[in-house]
Protein backbone atom coordinates (compact mmCIF):
# COMPACT_ATOMS: atom_id res chain seq x y z
CA UNK A 1 0.00 0.00 0.00
CA UNK A 2 1.64 2.80 -1.35
CA UNK A 3 1.14 6.08 0.25
CA UNK A 4 1.80 9.59 -0.04
CA UNK A 5 4.35 11.21 2.61
CA UNK A 6 3.07 13.41 4.86
CA UNK A 7 5.08 16.86 6.27
CA UNK A 8 8.23 15.67 8.68
CA UNK A 9 9.19 17.34 11.31
CA UNK A 10 12.53 17.88 9.38
CA UNK A 11 11.18 19.55 5.89
CA UNK A 12 9.20 21.41 8.02
CA UNK A 13 12.47 22.86 10.28
CA UNK A 14 14.03 23.64 7.24
CA UNK A 15 11.14 25.79 5.88
CA UNK A 16 10.46 23.66 2.62
CA UNK A 17 6.63 23.74 1.77
CA UNK A 18 6.83 20.17 -0.13
CA UNK A 19 5.45 16.90 1.29
CA UNK A 20 7.08 13.83 2.16
CA UNK A 21 10.26 12.94 0.48
CA UNK A 22 9.93 15.49 -2.72
CA UNK A 23 12.20 18.31 -0.80
CA UNK A 24 15.15 16.03 -1.02
CA UNK A 25 15.33 16.77 -4.99
CA UNK A 26 14.19 20.33 -4.39
CA UNK A 27 17.50 20.80 -2.24
CA UNK A 28 19.39 19.09 -4.49
CA UNK A 29 18.71 21.46 -7.36
CA UNK A 30 19.86 24.07 -4.88
CA UNK A 31 23.04 22.80 -4.72
CA UNK A 32 23.67 22.36 -8.61
CA UNK A 33 23.06 25.51 -9.53
CA UNK A 34 25.51 26.52 -6.62
CA UNK A 35 22.35 28.13 -3.66
CA UNK A 36 23.55 26.40 -0.99
CA UNK A 37 27.52 25.38 -0.79
CA UNK A 38 28.14 22.11 -0.12
CA UNK A 39 29.51 20.74 3.48
CA UNK A 40 32.32 18.67 4.55
CA UNK A 41 31.06 15.95 6.88
CA UNK A 42 32.43 13.50 9.57
CA UNK A 43 32.77 10.04 8.46
CA UNK A 44 31.57 7.60 10.91
CA UNK A 45 34.95 6.45 12.25
CA UNK A 46 35.66 10.43 12.74
CA UNK A 47 31.96 10.65 14.95
CA UNK A 48 33.24 7.38 17.13
CA UNK A 49 36.55 8.76 17.72
CA UNK A 50 34.57 12.01 18.64
CA UNK A 51 32.50 10.10 20.66
CA UNK A 52 35.48 8.42 22.68
CA UNK A 53 37.49 11.34 23.80
CA UNK A 54 34.50 12.61 25.41
CA UNK A 55 35.18 13.53 28.98
CA UNK A 56 32.88 12.69 31.35
CA UNK A 57 32.63 16.02 32.79
CA UNK A 58 31.25 17.79 29.64
CA UNK A 59 28.71 15.80 29.32
CA UNK A 60 25.71 17.68 28.31
CA UNK A 61 22.74 17.86 30.72
CA UNK A 62 19.20 16.94 28.38
CA UNK A 63 18.63 20.80 29.06
CA UNK A 64 21.41 21.62 27.31
CA UNK A 65 20.79 19.40 24.52
CA UNK A 66 17.33 20.82 23.82
CA UNK A 67 19.21 24.20 23.80
CA UNK A 68 21.90 22.72 21.15
CA UNK A 69 19.35 21.01 19.40
CA UNK A 70 17.44 24.63 18.94
CA UNK A 71 20.31 26.58 18.34
CA UNK A 72 20.67 24.05 15.14
CA UNK A 73 17.32 24.60 14.05
CA UNK A 74 17.69 28.28 14.13
CA UNK A 75 20.89 28.06 12.09
CA UNK A 76 18.63 26.06 9.57
CA UNK A 77 16.05 28.71 9.34
CA UNK A 78 18.55 31.51 8.81
CA UNK A 79 20.47 29.56 6.29
CA UNK A 80 23.61 28.48 8.35
CA UNK A 81 23.49 25.65 6.96
CA UNK A 82 27.37 24.85 7.96
CA UNK A 83 26.51 25.69 11.66
CA UNK A 84 23.72 23.73 11.83
CA UNK A 85 25.52 20.30 10.79
CA UNK A 86 28.32 21.16 13.27
CA UNK A 87 25.05 21.48 16.03
CA UNK A 88 23.61 18.29 15.42
CA UNK A 89 26.55 16.69 14.71
CA UNK A 90 27.57 17.63 18.48
CA UNK A 91 24.06 16.56 19.45
CA UNK A 92 24.09 13.07 17.84
CA UNK A 93 27.88 12.41 19.49
CA UNK A 94 25.42 12.40 23.16
CA UNK A 95 23.36 10.10 21.07
CA UNK A 96 20.74 12.95 21.22
CA UNK A 97 17.62 11.71 19.11
CA UNK A 98 16.58 14.98 17.85
CA UNK A 99 19.73 16.03 16.86
CA UNK A 100 20.13 12.61 15.60
CA UNK A 101 17.49 12.90 13.46
CA UNK A 102 17.84 16.32 11.62
CA UNK A 103 21.53 15.11 10.88
CA UNK A 104 20.38 11.83 9.25
CA UNK A 105 17.88 14.28 7.27
CA UNK A 106 20.80 16.66 5.95
CA UNK A 107 22.90 13.84 5.41
CA UNK A 108 20.20 12.33 3.40
CA UNK A 109 19.65 14.78 1.46
CA UNK A 110 23.27 15.71 0.12
CA UNK A 111 24.21 18.70 2.17
CA UNK A 112 28.08 17.72 2.48
CA UNK A 113 29.91 17.76 -1.38
CA UNK A 114 26.48 17.39 -2.76
CA UNK A 115 26.63 13.88 -2.08
CA UNK A 116 24.05 11.91 -0.02
CA UNK A 117 25.52 9.10 2.46
CA UNK A 118 21.96 7.24 2.71
CA UNK A 119 24.29 4.52 4.95
CA UNK A 120 24.93 6.92 7.80
CA UNK A 121 21.38 8.66 7.48
CA UNK A 122 20.08 5.28 8.28
CA UNK A 123 21.71 4.50 11.07
CA UNK A 124 21.19 7.37 12.79
CA UNK A 125 17.40 7.20 12.14
CA UNK A 126 17.54 4.09 13.36
CA UNK A 127 19.39 4.90 16.59
CA UNK A 128 17.04 7.70 16.92
CA UNK A 129 13.86 5.60 16.68
CA UNK A 130 15.22 2.80 18.99
CA UNK A 131 15.30 5.52 21.19
CA UNK A 132 11.35 5.79 20.73
CA UNK A 133 11.75 8.90 18.63
CA UNK A 134 8.32 9.71 17.01
CA UNK A 135 9.81 12.00 13.75
CA UNK A 136 12.02 8.85 13.30
CA UNK A 137 9.87 6.09 13.48
CA UNK A 138 7.28 7.56 11.33
CA UNK A 139 10.55 8.32 9.11
CA UNK A 140 11.65 4.66 8.55
CA UNK A 141 8.25 3.28 8.65
CA UNK A 142 7.56 5.74 5.59
CA UNK A 143 10.61 4.79 4.23
CA UNK A 144 10.66 1.18 4.63
CA UNK A 145 6.89 1.27 3.00
CA UNK A 146 8.86 3.10 -0.60
CA UNK A 147 11.92 1.22 -0.46
CA UNK A 148 13.84 4.69 0.21
CA UNK A 149 16.71 2.52 1.91
CA UNK A 150 16.53 -0.30 -0.37
CA UNK A 151 13.71 -2.91 -0.91
CA UNK A 152 10.19 -2.50 0.25
CA UNK A 153 9.70 -3.93 3.91
CA UNK A 154 6.06 -3.64 4.30
CA UNK A 155 5.94 -5.90 7.46
CA UNK A 156 8.83 -3.52 8.80
CA UNK A 157 7.24 -0.59 8.08
CA UNK A 158 4.00 -2.08 9.43
CA UNK A 159 5.95 -2.85 12.84
CA UNK A 160 6.78 0.96 12.93
CA UNK A 161 3.61 2.27 12.44
CA UNK A 162 2.35 0.07 15.11
CA UNK A 163 5.01 1.77 17.17
CA UNK A 164 3.90 5.41 16.52
CA UNK A 165 0.00 4.20 16.44
CA UNK A 166 1.01 2.99 20.01
CA UNK A 167 2.86 6.16 20.98
CA UNK A 168 -0.79 7.81 20.01
CA UNK A 169 0.50 9.08 16.40
CA UNK A 170 -2.35 10.13 14.10
CA UNK A 171 -1.42 9.47 11.04
CA UNK A 172 0.07 6.03 11.91
CA UNK A 173 -3.61 5.28 13.23
CA UNK A 174 -5.26 6.12 10.18
CA UNK A 175 -2.72 3.86 8.08
CA UNK A 176 -3.10 1.30 10.47
CA UNK A 177 -7.17 1.77 9.84
CA UNK A 178 -7.01 2.12 6.00
CA UNK A 179 -4.87 -0.95 6.11
CA UNK A 180 -6.89 -2.99 8.31
CA UNK A 181 -10.00 -2.34 5.45
CA UNK A 182 -8.08 -3.99 2.67
CA UNK A 183 -6.36 -6.80 4.41
CA UNK A 184 -8.88 -8.46 7.25
CA UNK A 185 -6.40 -10.45 8.70
CA UNK A 186 -3.86 -7.65 9.40
CA UNK A 187 -5.19 -6.61 12.92
CA UNK A 188 -8.45 -8.04 15.23
CA UNK A 189 -11.35 -6.29 15.61
CA UNK A 190 -10.72 -5.12 18.90
CA UNK A 191 -7.51 -3.06 17.30
CA UNK A 192 -9.56 -1.48 14.83
CA UNK A 193 -11.89 -0.47 16.91
CA UNK A 194 -9.40 1.22 19.21
CA UNK A 195 -7.68 2.86 16.55
CA UNK A 196 -10.99 4.41 15.45
CA UNK A 197 -11.42 5.41 18.72
CA UNK A 198 -8.65 7.60 19.11
CA UNK A 199 -9.43 9.03 15.72
CA UNK A 200 -12.95 9.87 16.16
CA UNK A 201 -11.65 11.85 19.21
CA UNK A 202 -9.33 13.32 17.38
CA UNK A 203 -12.24 14.70 14.32
CA UNK A 204 -11.78 11.99 11.54
CA UNK A 205 -15.09 11.92 9.84
CA UNK A 206 -14.85 8.19 8.62
CA UNK A 207 -13.25 7.08 12.07
CA UNK A 208 -16.68 8.32 13.97
CA UNK A 209 -18.98 6.75 11.43
CA UNK A 210 -16.68 3.14 11.85
CA UNK A 211 -16.58 3.49 15.80
CA UNK A 212 -20.10 4.00 16.16
CA UNK A 213 -20.66 0.58 14.05
CA UNK A 214 -18.18 -1.08 16.03
CA UNK A 215 -20.15 0.26 19.47
CA UNK A 216 -23.79 -0.36 17.61
CA UNK A 217 -22.69 -3.64 16.88
CA UNK A 218 -20.39 -4.35 19.75
CA UNK A 219 -17.57 -5.64 17.00
CA UNK A 220 -14.52 -5.50 19.12
CA UNK A 221 -15.59 -3.55 21.72
CA UNK A 222 -18.69 -3.82 24.85
CA UNK A 223 -22.11 -2.81 23.09
CA UNK A 224 -23.09 0.71 23.76
CA UNK A 225 -26.15 1.80 21.22
CA UNK A 226 -26.34 5.15 22.79
CA UNK A 227 -22.61 5.67 22.29
CA UNK A 228 -23.54 5.03 19.00
CA UNK A 229 -26.43 7.00 18.54
CA UNK A 230 -24.01 9.95 20.27
CA UNK A 231 -20.85 9.29 17.36
CA UNK A 232 -23.30 9.27 14.75
CA UNK A 233 -25.24 12.06 16.29
CA UNK A 234 -21.88 13.74 15.53
CA UNK A 235 -21.32 12.96 12.53
CA UNK A 236 -24.29 14.24 10.85
CA UNK A 237 -24.33 17.23 12.64
CA UNK A 238 -20.74 18.24 10.78
CA UNK A 239 -22.44 17.06 7.52
CA UNK A 240 -21.91 13.62 6.77
CA UNK A 241 -24.85 11.78 4.83
CA UNK A 242 -24.17 8.23 5.57
CA UNK A 243 -24.47 9.56 9.41
CA UNK A 244 -27.75 10.95 8.58
CA UNK A 245 -29.13 7.53 7.11
CA UNK A 246 -27.57 5.13 10.18
CA UNK A 247 -29.18 6.93 12.75
CA UNK A 248 -32.41 7.55 10.87
CA UNK A 249 -32.47 3.49 10.45
CA UNK A 250 -31.99 3.30 14.57
CA UNK A 251 -34.25 5.72 15.68
CA UNK A 252 -36.90 4.42 13.11
CA UNK A 253 -36.25 0.43 13.92
CA UNK A 254 -34.30 -0.18 16.35
CA UNK A 255 -36.52 -2.09 19.12
CA UNK A 256 -34.11 -1.95 21.77
CA UNK A 257 -34.03 1.99 22.29
CA UNK A 258 -37.18 4.24 22.22
CA UNK A 259 -37.81 4.74 19.03
CA UNK A 260 -37.83 8.45 17.52
CA UNK A 261 -40.08 7.91 13.78
CA UNK A 262 -40.38 12.25 13.68
CA UNK A 263 -36.51 12.72 14.53
CA UNK A 264 -35.42 10.34 12.14
CA UNK A 265 -37.72 12.05 9.47
CA UNK A 266 -35.48 15.42 10.15
CA UNK A 267 -32.30 13.67 9.72
CA UNK A 268 -33.24 12.27 6.61
CA UNK A 269 -34.91 15.57 5.03
CA UNK A 270 -31.72 17.29 5.86
CA UNK A 271 -29.89 14.85 4.11
CA UNK A 272 -33.01 14.37 0.86
CA UNK A 273 -32.32 18.39 0.97
CA UNK A 274 -28.65 18.04 -0.05
CA UNK A 275 -29.26 15.14 -2.87
CA UNK A 276 -28.68 12.24 -0.79
CA UNK A 277 -30.49 9.42 -2.79
CA UNK A 278 -30.41 6.65 0.11
CA UNK A 279 -31.89 9.95 1.89
CA UNK A 280 -34.08 10.13 -0.45
CA UNK A 281 -35.51 6.85 -1.23
CA UNK A 282 -36.18 6.60 2.90
CA UNK A 283 -37.74 9.17 3.54
CA UNK A 284 -40.26 8.44 0.67
CA UNK A 285 -40.93 5.16 1.96
CA UNK A 286 -41.28 6.38 5.72
CA UNK A 287 -43.71 9.55 5.27
CA UNK A 288 -46.15 7.06 3.29
CA UNK A 289 -48.82 4.77 4.01
CA UNK A 290 -46.45 2.02 2.99
CA UNK A 291 -44.66 2.26 6.46
CA UNK A 292 -46.24 0.10 8.43
CA UNK A 293 -43.14 -0.35 11.46
CA UNK A 294 -42.90 3.14 12.64
CA UNK A 295 -45.19 6.18 12.50
CA UNK A 296 -45.43 8.21 15.35
CA UNK A 297 -45.16 12.06 15.02
CA UNK A 298 -45.06 11.81 11.15
CA UNK A 299 -47.33 13.51 9.04
CA UNK A 300 -48.49 10.70 6.37
CA UNK A 301 -48.10 12.52 2.40
CA UNK A 302 -48.35 9.75 -0.09
CA UNK A 303 -47.90 12.24 -2.99
CA UNK A 304 -45.08 13.68 -1.28
CA UNK A 305 -43.65 10.81 -0.71
CA UNK A 306 -43.79 9.01 -3.84
CA UNK A 307 -41.89 12.41 -5.17
CA UNK A 308 -38.75 12.15 -2.66
CA UNK A 309 -38.59 8.47 -3.85
CA UNK A 310 -38.77 9.34 -7.35
CA UNK A 311 -36.05 12.04 -7.30
CA UNK A 312 -33.94 9.21 -5.75
CA UNK A 313 -34.86 7.31 -9.07
CA UNK A 314 -33.41 10.12 -11.00
CA UNK A 315 -30.50 9.14 -9.94
CA UNK A 316 -30.28 5.18 -10.53
CA UNK A 317 -30.31 4.33 -6.73
CA UNK A 318 -30.57 0.59 -6.81
CA UNK A 319 -32.96 0.66 -3.62
CA UNK A 320 -35.46 3.03 -4.96
CA UNK A 321 -36.04 0.86 -8.32
CA UNK A 322 -37.82 -1.48 -5.18
CA UNK A 323 -39.51 1.60 -3.61
CA UNK A 324 -41.01 3.04 -6.48
CA UNK A 325 -42.13 -0.31 -7.99
CA UNK A 326 -44.31 -0.56 -4.61
CA UNK A 327 -45.34 2.82 -4.72
CA UNK A 328 -46.97 1.76 -8.20
CA UNK A 329 -47.88 -1.62 -7.05
CA UNK A 330 -50.00 -0.32 -4.12
CA UNK A 331 -51.21 2.83 -5.57
CA UNK A 332 -49.83 4.99 -3.18
CA UNK A 333 -49.48 8.49 -4.74
CA UNK A 334 -49.17 7.28 -7.96
CA UNK A 335 -51.50 5.48 -10.22
CA UNK A 336 -51.79 1.52 -9.67
CA UNK A 337 -49.77 0.22 -12.63
CA UNK A 338 -48.16 -3.49 -12.27
CA UNK A 339 -45.97 -3.72 -15.44
CA UNK A 340 -44.96 -0.97 -14.32
CA UNK A 341 -44.03 -1.86 -11.26
CA UNK A 342 -42.41 -5.40 -12.27
CA UNK A 343 -40.38 -3.25 -14.58
CA UNK A 344 -38.80 -1.32 -11.88
CA UNK A 345 -38.02 -4.29 -9.69
CA UNK A 346 -36.39 -6.22 -12.33
CA UNK A 347 -34.23 -2.98 -13.01
CA UNK A 348 -33.25 -2.77 -9.24
CA UNK A 349 -32.84 -6.99 -9.13
CA UNK A 350 -30.47 -6.01 -11.88
CA UNK A 351 -28.74 -4.00 -9.81
CA UNK A 352 -27.98 -6.09 -6.90
CA UNK A 353 -30.57 -4.96 -4.99
CA UNK A 354 -32.49 -7.45 -2.60
CA UNK A 355 -35.08 -5.93 -1.69
CA UNK A 356 -36.28 -5.31 -5.64
CA UNK A 357 -34.93 -9.16 -5.76
CA UNK A 358 -37.63 -10.18 -3.27
CA UNK A 359 -40.13 -7.63 -4.53
CA UNK A 360 -39.69 -9.50 -7.93
CA UNK A 361 -39.49 -12.65 -6.83
CA UNK A 362 -43.19 -12.25 -5.09
CA UNK A 363 -44.54 -10.97 -8.37
CA UNK A 364 -43.06 -14.33 -10.12
CA UNK A 365 -44.21 -16.50 -7.62
CA UNK A 366 -48.33 -14.91 -7.90
CA UNK A 367 -47.85 -14.03 -11.45
CA UNK A 368 -49.02 -10.09 -10.84
CA UNK A 369 -47.55 -8.17 -13.68
CA UNK A 370 -45.68 -10.70 -15.12
CA UNK A 371 -46.21 -14.24 -16.10
CA UNK A 372 -46.00 -17.35 -13.34
CA UNK A 373 -42.62 -18.56 -13.09
CA UNK A 374 -42.32 -20.06 -9.53
CA UNK A 375 -39.00 -21.88 -10.10
CA UNK A 376 -37.43 -18.31 -10.86
CA UNK A 377 -39.40 -16.88 -8.21
CA UNK A 378 -37.31 -19.26 -5.74
CA UNK A 379 -33.89 -18.92 -7.43
CA UNK A 380 -34.39 -14.99 -7.03
CA UNK A 381 -35.25 -14.85 -3.47
CA UNK A 382 -32.53 -17.48 -2.64
CA UNK A 383 -30.06 -14.75 -4.88
CA UNK A 384 -31.06 -12.36 -2.43
CA UNK A 385 -31.44 -14.85 0.85
CA UNK A 386 -27.54 -15.38 -0.08
CA UNK A 387 -26.88 -11.72 0.19
CA UNK A 388 -28.05 -12.12 3.83
CA UNK A 389 -31.24 -9.83 3.34
CA UNK A 390 -33.36 -10.68 6.59
CA UNK A 391 -36.58 -10.15 4.86
CA UNK A 392 -35.23 -12.52 1.54
CA UNK A 393 -34.26 -15.21 4.11
CA UNK A 394 -37.69 -15.27 5.62
CA UNK A 395 -39.22 -15.10 2.00
CA UNK A 396 -37.18 -18.17 1.34
CA UNK A 397 -38.32 -19.87 4.46
CA UNK A 398 -41.94 -18.75 2.87
CA UNK A 399 -41.78 -20.66 -0.38
CA UNK A 400 -40.30 -23.69 1.45
CA UNK A 401 -43.45 -23.86 3.69
CA UNK A 402 -45.49 -23.86 0.79
CA UNK A 403 -43.34 -25.57 -1.48
CA UNK A 404 -43.55 -22.80 -3.93
CA UNK A 405 -40.77 -23.16 -6.47
CA UNK A 406 -39.05 -26.09 -4.56
CA UNK A 407 -40.08 -29.25 -2.63
CA UNK A 408 -41.84 -28.48 0.54
CA UNK A 409 -39.86 -28.72 3.57
CA UNK A 410 -40.74 -27.78 7.16
CA UNK A 411 -37.02 -28.28 8.06
CA UNK A 412 -36.53 -26.15 5.84
CA UNK A 413 -38.73 -23.62 6.85
CA UNK A 414 -37.98 -23.87 10.27
CA UNK A 415 -34.48 -23.07 9.36
CA UNK A 416 -34.94 -20.30 7.19
CA UNK A 417 -37.87 -18.37 9.50
CA UNK A 418 -35.25 -19.26 12.67
CA UNK A 419 -32.14 -17.16 10.66
CA UNK A 420 -34.36 -14.52 9.66
CA UNK A 421 -35.80 -14.20 13.19
CA UNK A 422 -32.08 -14.10 14.46
CA UNK A 423 -31.76 -11.04 12.26
CA UNK A 424 -34.67 -9.56 13.66
CA UNK A 425 -36.79 -10.16 10.78
CA UNK A 426 -40.42 -9.15 12.40
CA UNK A 427 -42.16 -11.71 9.66
CA UNK A 428 -39.59 -14.04 9.93
CA UNK A 429 -40.56 -14.18 13.71
CA UNK A 430 -44.01 -14.02 13.31
CA UNK A 431 -43.64 -17.18 10.99
CA UNK A 432 -41.70 -18.88 13.29
CA UNK A 433 -44.05 -18.94 16.06
CA UNK A 434 -47.29 -19.54 13.90
CA UNK A 435 -45.22 -23.03 12.98
CA UNK A 436 -44.39 -23.66 16.80
CA UNK A 437 -48.17 -23.30 17.27
CA UNK A 438 -49.63 -25.38 15.12
CA UNK A 439 -46.72 -27.92 15.05
CA UNK A 440 -45.62 -28.05 11.88
CA UNK A 441 -42.20 -29.68 11.06
CA UNK A 442 -41.77 -30.33 15.00
CA UNK A 443 -44.07 -30.48 18.40
CA UNK A 444 -46.26 -28.32 19.06
CA UNK A 445 -45.30 -25.08 21.71
CA UNK A 446 -47.24 -22.77 22.42
CA UNK A 447 -45.01 -21.50 25.47
CA UNK A 448 -42.51 -21.31 22.95
CA UNK A 449 -44.85 -19.83 20.20
CA UNK A 450 -46.10 -16.97 22.86
CA UNK A 451 -42.45 -15.65 23.28
CA UNK A 452 -41.72 -15.39 19.49
CA UNK A 453 -44.94 -13.61 18.86
CA UNK A 454 -44.23 -10.85 21.23
CA UNK A 455 -40.64 -11.08 20.21
CA UNK A 456 -42.20 -10.56 16.53
CA UNK A 457 -44.90 -7.49 17.95
CA UNK A 458 -41.93 -5.70 19.33
CA UNK A 459 -39.97 -5.94 16.15
CA UNK A 460 -43.25 -4.37 14.57
CA UNK A 461 -45.44 -7.31 13.17
CA UNK A 462 -48.52 -5.95 13.43
CA UNK A 463 -50.14 -9.37 13.35
CA UNK A 464 -48.33 -10.79 16.45
CA UNK A 465 -50.95 -8.94 19.09
CA UNK A 466 -54.15 -10.71 18.01
CA UNK A 467 -52.30 -13.83 18.09
CA UNK A 468 -50.37 -12.57 22.15
CA UNK A 469 -54.25 -11.92 23.24
CA UNK A 470 -55.34 -15.11 21.54
CA UNK A 471 -52.84 -17.37 23.58
CA UNK A 472 -52.33 -15.33 26.69
CA UNK A 473 -56.72 -16.29 26.72
CA UNK A 474 -55.88 -20.32 26.59
CA UNK A 475 -53.83 -19.86 29.28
Amino acid sequence: MKRNLKFSLVAISLGIAITGFQYRTHLAEQFKFGKIAPLKGASESDVEEQQAIVNPDSLKTSEELSILYTTGIDAIQSGEYDKAYRVFEEGASYKYAPSMHQLALMLEIGLLNSKTDQGRAFKLYDSAAKQGYLESIKYLAQAHESGIFGKVNIVRSTELYRVAGEKGDIDSLSWLRDRSKSDSSFSTPEEIAQWNMTLAANGDMQATIDAGMALYSGNGVELDKESAIDLFETAAEQGDDSAHTFLASILLYDTDIERKPAEAVVWLSESADRGNPRAQAMLGIVISSLNDLATKGIVIDDKKAFDWVNESLKQEYPLAYSYAGQFYLAATGVDRDLEKAVDLFETGAEKGNPDAMVNLGWQLAHGQGVAKDEKRAFEIIRTAADMGYPNAIYNLGWLYEHGIGVEQSYREAINHYRKSADLKDPSGTYNLAELYELGKGFIADKKKALELYQLANKLGDTRALEKINELTAQG
